[in-house]
C-alpha cells in the first residue's frame, strides 16, 4: 500500500482530465479574452440541406452541424486574422484552415482534432472527415498531428439544450467559436 500522503496512481483518463485543465488555466491567465455573441437564422440553411439529403441515401446524409462547420470556415475568409497561431509575439494568419473540433471521449476528457484543409472540403467530405475524426479519437487512434490541434476550434453543446457558450481559447490559437442549439 501506498505511504500516507502519497498519490494515487491516475488514470488516463485522470491524466487527460489535468492536463486540459491545465492548459484552459493557462489560456485563460495568459490569453486576452473577450467575448462576442450573435443569433444566427439557419433556416434558409437547414432546408437546403434537407433537400440535398433527400436525394441520399440514409448513410449518406449530412448533419446539421456540418452546416455550422462549414459556416465558421467561410467566416474565417471575411475575419481571417482568427485563423493563426500565437508564435511569440506576433499572431500572423494562416491561409489554410485545420477546423479543431472538439469531440467528447467516452471515458472523459476532451480532444480537438482538425479537419485538415477544411475550407476546401465539400459538405460531403466534412461530413467523412467529422465521422472519421470522432471514431479514431474515440478509439484513441489520432495521430501526433492531429493530437496537436488545428489553427481554430469549433466546439457546441447545442445538442445538449445549450443556447450559447463561451468557450476558452486553445493554445496556440487565437481564437475560439462555441454553437448553441439550433
Amino acid at each position: 500500500s501506498p505511504a500516507p500522503g502519497a498519490a494515487e496512481p491516475m488514470s488516463p483518463e485522470q491524466r487527460m482530465r489535468r492536463a486540459i485543465g491545465a492548459a484552459m488555466a493557462r489560456s485563460k491567465r495568459e490569453i486576452p479574452h473577450y467575448y462576442v455573441s450573435t443569433t444566427i437564422d439557419v433556416e434558409p440553411a437547414l432546408a437546403r440541406l434537407a433537400e440535398h439529403n433527400a436525394t441520399l441515401s440514409v448513410a449518406d446524409r449530412v448533419l446539421p452541424a456540418i452546416v455550422l462547420l462549414r459556416a465558421a470556415t467561410s467566416a474565417l475568409k471575411k475575419v481571417p486574422e482568427l485563423n493563426a497561431l500565437c508564435t511569440g509575439e506576433t499572431a500572423p494568419p494562416i491561409e489554410r484552415v485545420d477546423l479543431g473540433v472538439a469531440i467528447a471521449l467516452r471515458k472523459g476528457g476532451l480532444v480537438a482534432p482538425p479537419i485538415f484543409d477544411a475550407s476546401k472540403k465539400s459538405l460531403a467530405e466534412t461530413m467523412t472527415a467529422l465521422d472519421d475524426l470522432v471514431q479514431r479519437a474515440r478509439a484513441g487512434k489520432l495521430t501526433a498531428s492531429e493530437i496537436r490541434g488545428g489553427t481554430i476550434t469549433v466546439t457546441s453543446l447545442g445538442d445538449r439544450g445549450v443556447e450559447s457558450l463561451y468557450p476558452i481559447v486553445y493554445p496556440p490559437q487565437v481564437a475560439i467559436v462555441g454553437f448553441g442549439k439550433i
